[in-house]
């Protein structure tokens, strides 16, 4: 009984974990209309406006680091291909 339990309670933790990264990967970005709706984070600020780019400021990113993988979790899951 009492392994079924802790069984349960694992599942249960396990699959909360999933939901709450889920919520947080994938609604913490907005399609950009004007990039055919390239996923740009919400709480990321414009910086420069161009007519074929635009730049942004955005604490999480850095040049040392990159972008989180998160982020390129969710470029990748809208169909984008990184190239070089």
């Amino acid at each position: 009984m009492l392994k079924k339990i802790v069984t349960v309670t694992i599942a249960g933790i396990l699959l909360m974990g999933a939901v709450i990264f889920y919520f947080v990967t994938f609604f913490a970005y907005i399609p950009f209309a004007k990039f055919s709706g390239f996923p740009v984070p919400k709480n990321a600020k414009l910086v420069k406006e161009k007519e074929r780019v635009d730049i942004y400021d955005w604490s999480k990113a850095s040049e040392e680091n990159g972008i989180p993988s998160g982020y390129k979790l969710v470029i990748k899951s809208k169909g984008w291909k990184e190239r070089s």
